[in-house]
């Protein structure tokens, strides 16, 4: 649904400044609150343009499920430690994708979709009970001393100086065609196509949706380790990135 794609793009450019300044603990919890709100909205909405609405909200509500483990994880871990976790994190949200196949469609005649996103929400709750209870406490960053810091460091950074930067310019294309790419195949395209040109039933496309979860979890396992290990030798992502694809880089 592009609804909720929309919902999450949003809020990308304000959730840096959230992140660095309110820490990702109570970002995430405070955005996950909004998706299970909007869980229950679209659970119960009897309108088309309701059902849009929650799942805006729900778009919103997981903006910074990507972004908040990556900026604790750059605070509290080495940077060995940090391209494990950052794949693993991927790999676990293989795990919910997968569920959103085959699992969801054996609940459907059980539950029903209505009860399927009340199922989330509450899944979604639990999740926030255990953030709550388990993450460390995000203490804000300090500055140096100023006397020993120059001005450059200490002053702001702005959405501009991001997107005139020359490295950010060159990993645009990589971001929009490669993991867009990805995303746009893998949540909008493959069921539809599945279904509406290769003549698979609904139970047949949930299951080729299912292999190609579990592919990217199996790749995301893989990735987070070996990633140390190249690094250790010398092999950063960078580096890697500048032997598969050298014109970006």
């Amino acid at each position: 649904c592009s609804s909720d794609l929309l919902g999450f793009a949003s809020l990308q450019i304000p959730l840096g400044t959230w992140l660095d300044r309110f820490g990702p603990k109570r970002v995430i919890i405070a955005l996950l609150s909004v998706a299970v709100l909007g869980c229950v909205v679209f659970s119960q909405a009897q309108s088309f343009w309701a059902l849009m609405a929650a799942r805006f909200f729900c778009g919103v509500g997981v903006c910074a499920c990507l972004m908040a483990p990556l900026t604790a994880y750059r605070r509290w871990l080495n940077p060995h430690t940090q391209l494990r976790a950052n794949s693993w994190m991927l790999m676990s949200g293989s795990l919910g994708m997968l569920s959103a196949t085959l699992p969801a469609q054996a609940l459907m005649p059980i539950l029903g979709w209505r009860g399927i996103f009340l199922f989330i929400a509450a899944l979604i709750f639990l999740a926030i009970v255990v953030i709550a209870l388990v993450v460390p406490t995000w203490q804000t960053a300090k500055p140096t001393d100023a006397k020993s810091t120059d001005a450059a460091s200490l002053a702001p950074v702005t959405q501009r100086m991001i997107w005139t930067h020359p490295y950010f310019k060159r990993m645009v294309p990589i971001g929009f065609f490669g993991y867009g790419g990805m995303i746009a195949i893998q949540t909008l395209w493959a069921g539809p196509w599945m279904t509406r040109v290769a003549g698979y039933t609904p139970e047949q496309a949930a299951g080729g949706l299912f292999a190609i979860n579990l592919c990217m979890l199996f790749t995301f396992w893989l990735w987070g380790w070996l990633n140390p290990k190249l690094s250790q030798r010398g092999w950063s992502a960078v580096r890697l990135m500048r032997v598969g694809m050298p014109f970006s880089l």
